[in-house]
């Protein structure tokens, strides 16, 4: 038993838990038997090859649009007891982070990334490999076990760009790349990726939960999924982060550590936001707000429409993250009756050959028959629950997952927004400290003018003016005159002279002019914001009609198809069955026959 790195996957890594070095079970990796089925059903889906100690998906595909082409062969390869990965991991509906680079123009809508528009606009679009304008895709052809630096084994996947090249990757540097994408990009939403194993998946299967086949296959589709989505969004693949993740020859830790993801501030609220990695002296200077005041602000009167607008934005992406959620239950609960219904099928088809085996020919013959349709149902209800998983659990979930992503950017959009209030705020408050000084300068100069015309007929004012002329400060009136004077308050402007007053009026006057290149700085990042999460949103939802159209459309067919097949089955039968030709049995008169069959 080689040590397996628990790397990418482990949810106790770091720990001092028992898992948090891995577990490893080497085990045959060859895969279960194969079936004939409706191609229509899977389209091309999957073709599987087992290899090495790994294994290989040697077609990967997807039924297109309506408007594209539908290859109607009559069979179709696909594993038997291949279960749902999603199922394995309920409860991990993925990811929250979303972000923007590169400038975004009010230009047509020809700029909307690609990634979301619908998948039936193209007639020769690849099945699984989205091709994009230029014809490009990718698609991710085998996953097996490599060693890394330190010698442990780990399981990478093998990405093919447009059949030229391939760069082998692991689930972790997936990760960590659409982690860096999120930085960079903070108005797009990003597409997600698989979650990581659950701790439940860990506990209940600790031994075998990452090299587990079924999780694999399911990372292989949503992964390609994700690069495929990246490929459409030209800001990103134009990217230099995008480009060298594909490279084969470079060392996906040193992108991480070197330009420009090295130099991103932590924060995207401290940097342009469609420039993270160019970020200005001004913007370093920018307030952070806090979570909790994201929702206890008041924007500008200029600010109020967009405020409205974004807000109706975020209720529709909420709804949608909290439909979807009890839908993806239902469709495992359908499932998962496929699946009850699969067993129960073969069982009975089993018990149907064996009782044909009997002496009666004709007889025999009906019984194979009807255990035949019997077979039939089982295949096409095998194959119907692999297709709920593709083309109906998967996408619901990516929907979910593309909802809270794009909370995720409108929050920053309100962070930003909260910034700015921070600012005008801040700026407002500081001229008021400025009209508190200068009134009440003014009101000592009216003072010392009133005390002025009355000095000579006052010894003591005329002693007080003349401590004034000197420069005599408050201060430095006897500690026992300042007992009976009650506490003083450093921001009390009335405890202050005429230099001190000056002083602070000139240094918030200096402070102002910053406030005010921050203020105008955080404007021009909110308009740059709103334009492009606009657009961004905006794609998201173009994204969605096109993608529930395209699942009622594969869903109702592979449903339609499921039916046709299985009712085919049974009329095959019933042909059989009405050409037997059954006889009574005919008995001899001894005592062995009972009275009432001797008539």
């Amino acid at each position: 038993m080689d040590s397996f790195h628990d790397e990418d996957n482990n949810p106790f890594a770091g720990s001092d838990h028992l898992f948090a070095s891995g577990i490893h079970h080497e085990r045959d990796a060859s895969l279960p038997p194969e079936l004939q089925s409706s191609s229509l059903i899977f389209g091309d889906d999957q073709g599987f090859n087992a290899e090495e100690n790994g294994f290989r998906e040697e077609q990967v595909g997807e039924i297109q649009g309506e408007q594209g082409e539908r290859v109607r062969s009559s069979s179709l390869q696909y594993s038997i007891n291949e279960q749902d990965p999603v199922e394995q991991n309920e409860g991990d509906v993925d990811n929250g982070e979303g972000e923007v680079d590169n400038d975004i123009s009010e230009e047509s809508d020809d700029q909307v990334p690609g990634y979301y528009r619908s998948q039936f606009d193209s007639d020769e679009e690849d099945q699984e490999g989205i091709n994009n304008q230029a014809g490009e895709f990718i698609t991710i052809t085998d996953a097996g076990h490599i060693r890394d630096m330190k010698g442990n084994k780990v399981i990478a996947y093998t990405i093919n760009y447009n059949n030229e090249l391939e760069v082998r990757r692991r689930y972790s540097e997936f990760d960590s790349l659409r982690a860096s994408l999120v930085k960079l990009f903070p108005t797009i939403v990003i597409p997600p990726i698989p979650a990581k194993h659950s701790v439940v998946k860990y506990f209940l299967n600790p031994i075998n939960a990452k090299n587990d086949l079924k999780i694999i296959e399911k990372r292989k589709r949503m992964l390609t999924h994700f690069l495929n989505g990246c490929l459409k969004i030209q800001e990103i693949k134009n990217s230099i982060v995008w480009i060298k993740f594909l490279d084969p020859k470079i060392s996906w830790i040193e992108v991480l550590n070197s330009p420009p993801v090295s130099i991103i501030p932590t924060s995207n609220l401290l940097a342009p936001p469609l420039a993270p990695s160019k970020p200005s002296p001004l913007h370093l200077l920018l307030p952070i707000p806090q979570s909790g005041t994201i929702n206890h602000f008041k924007p500008r009167d200029e600010d109020l429409e967009n405020y409205q607008n974004f807000k109706e934005y975020e209720h529709l992406f909420k709804l949608y993250k909290s439909s979807t959620l009890p839908l993806s239950q239902i469709v495992k609960k359908q499932k998962r009756h496929f699946k009850g219904l699969v067993k129960d099928l073969g069982e009975l088809g089993a018990y149907y050959n064996a009782f044909s085996l009997e002496d009666n020919h004709d007889l025999s013959q009906g019984i194979e028959v009807t255990g035949r349709a019997i077979d039939m149902n089982f295949i096409n209800s095998e194959a119907f629950a692999f297709k709920i998983l593709t083309s109906l659990e998967e996408p619901i979930l990516e929907i979910n997952q593309f909802a809270n992503e794009t909370l995720n950017v409108l929050n920053f959009r309100k962070l930003k927004e909260v910034q700015l209030f921070i600012i005008d705020t801040t700026i407002k408050r500081r001229k008021q400290r400025i009209d508190i000084l200068q009134n009440a300068q003014e009101q000592a100069n009216r003072l010392e003018e009133v005390l002025k015309k009355n000095a000579e007929q006052s010894p003591t004012i005329a002693a007080a003016i003349k401590r004034l002329e000197e420069g005599e400060s408050i201060n430095k009136i006897s500690p026992w005159t300042r007992i009976f004077s009650g506490k003083t308050n450093k921001n009390d402007v009335s405890m202050m002279n005429e230099s001190q007053r000056n002083l602070e009026i000139e240094k918030i006057q200096s402070e102002i002019l910053k406030l005010n290149e921050c203020l105008k700085i955080v404007v021009k990042d909110l308009y740059q914001v709103n334009n492009a999460i606009e657009k961004s949103t905006n794609s998201v939802l173009t994204y969605y009609n096109s993608k529930w159209k395209e699942i009622m459309i594969e869903y109702t067919e592979s449903l339609l198809i499921w039916l046709q097949d299985n009712l085919k089955a049974w009329e095959d039968a019933k042909q059989e069955i009405e050409k037997i030709e059954l006889t009574p049995p005919k008995f001899n008169n001894d005592d062995r026959v009972p009275p009432h069959l001797n008539r």
